[in-house]
């Protein structure tokens, strides 16, 4: 279960960044390639999990899922792609070159700064 680690990398980061208690963690969005083999569910279930007593626990968190799109080796063409095993629509090759789909990354933090 990789997804338990990108949680607690990301709580990590965060918590090294805004660690002095000035601040509080309203938001997390991660972007997430569909093409990435993290399962969205799995990964939103292990935050809420660990982001107890940490500077998240009252954070939400959410994703926005980037579509796979590649383009054919072959021919050139591009297009949408499920798998990452998805035949050219127009050649009908395998082979597709991934150019989207892919991303894992943390996408903006809300923070509030107590005075």
């Amino acid at each position: 279960m990789h997804e338990l680690s990108v949680v607690q990398n990301i709580i990590k980061i965060i918590d090294e960044k805004f660690h002095d208690g000035n601040y509080s963690i309203t938001e997390v969005v991660m972007e997430i390639g569909e093409l990435t083999c993290v399962e969205h569910q799995t990964l939103s279930f292990c935050f809420n999990s660990v982001k107890q007593n940490t500077i998240l626990k009252d954070a939400i968190f959410s994703i926005n899922t980037i579509k796979g799109k590649g383009m054919c080796r072959f021919c050139g063409h591009e297009q949408c792609i499920p798998t990452l095993y998805t035949v050219c629509e127009k050649c009908e090759k395998t082979g597709m070159e991934i150019i989207q789909g892919k991303e894992l990354q943390l996408q903006y933090v809300e923070v509030n700064k107590h005075v």
